[in-house]
């Protein structure tokens, strides 16, 4: 069975504006314009304000002092913010600007995607297909270069979490069929090293009535290729 994993996400990065192919807006004064601060933005609302504001104290790393986040989010459609993230600890050794874009503030997280015990930063952008693909835009910690840095590679794979062995966890559901891909930080990249589908199929193909069963295929990194491994009947 061969694997389809379709993702698609065109990052660019302009003068620190991340624009994904919408409109470029100046950066605003944020010392000086009007913010609009909400504690939980909501995904009814007809009308999202043109500006939200939201700050997020966070210990990355029991080594480094405690950072501020400010985010600072601009309307640029009806759905989507540029999104402005400072954060600097007190004494200001630290601080950095990232720059972009979400739906939803609340979306902004940590999570140690490479497994360093650093967190990293994470940042839902946008949906898709009816909420069946999410894209997140992620900033890995370099303790060498004490800073954060964007990493391509997550931000183009859909629906990404982090599961109890430090992976990279990638899922996508396509048709009767579910992919869960698994990725490990190799020499400085995330590496496929596991991938298990899930396919729904009916127990006599020659007979609509049929109950339905699920084959999980597994298959797994083997000499620097993806190989099946295992195919068995199985029970939610």
């Amino acid at each position: 069975m061969k694997k389809s994993m379709c993702a698609v996400l065109v990052i660019c990065v302009v003068a620190g504006l991340y624009a994904c192919g919408s409109k470029e807006v100046d950066p605003i004064d944020v010392t000086t314009s009007e913010i609009i601060t909400l504690e939980k933005t909501s995904y009814g609302e007809e009308t999202k304000p043109e500006q939200v504001e939201r700050v997020v104290v966070q210990r990355i790393h029991e080594s480094l002092p405690e950072f501020t986040f400010t985010l600072h989010g601009y309307l640029i459609d009806d759905d989507l913010y540029n999104v402005w993230i400072q954060f600097a600890d007190d004494e200001v050794q630290f601080h950095q600007q990232l720059a972009g874009q979400t739906m939803n503030l609340d979306w902004f997280h940590f999570a140690d995607y490479n497994n360093d015990g650093y967190l990293d930063i994470g940042l839902h952008g946008y949906e898709r297909w009816a909420m069946r693909e999410q894209f997140t835009q992620v900033w890995l910690w370099d303790n060498s270069r004490q800073k954060f840095v964007e990493n391509e590679q997550l931000s183009q794979l859909p629906n990404i979490s982090v599961d109890n062995d430090g992976r990279v966890v990638s899922y996508l559901k396509e048709g009767a069929e579910r992919y869960f891909s698994y990725y490990s930080y190799i020499d400085g990249n995330f590496v496929e090293v596991e991938s298990v589908i899930l396919e729904w199929v009916k127990a006599d193909p020659n007979d609509d009535e049929s109950d339905t069963v699920t084959y999980r295929h597994v298959y797994k990194l083997v000499d620097g290729e993806m190989t099946l491994v295992s195919t068995e009947l199985w029970e939610e």
